[in-house]
């Protein structure tokens, strides 16, 4: 196994004035096999929208959205 998948988790809240510049960072990585896992914890901003315009231009990142916030684990 040369080259193991990496998979980022990114915990989102209310993250929209910093959620595009941390999705470009991660996703331009040169390691060529990474996955971003992004969690929308119930979002009142624009986070989630940019959550899913991005994950529709990018196959290396998932998005899981919570319907409610579930706090800090």
């Amino acid at each position: 196994m040369s080259n193991p998948t990496l998979v980022f988790g990114l915990p989102v809240f209310n993250g929209e004035r910093y959620l595009r510049e941390s999705l470009d960072s991660l996703l331009s990585q040169s390691y060529p096999n990474i996955h971003v896992a992004a969690v929308d914890n119930a979002s009142t901003d624009a986070s989630s929208d940019i959550l899913s315009e991005y994950a529709k231009n990018n196959s290396r990142l998932t998005v899981f959205h919570n319907d409610r916030n579930v706090g800090q684990i």
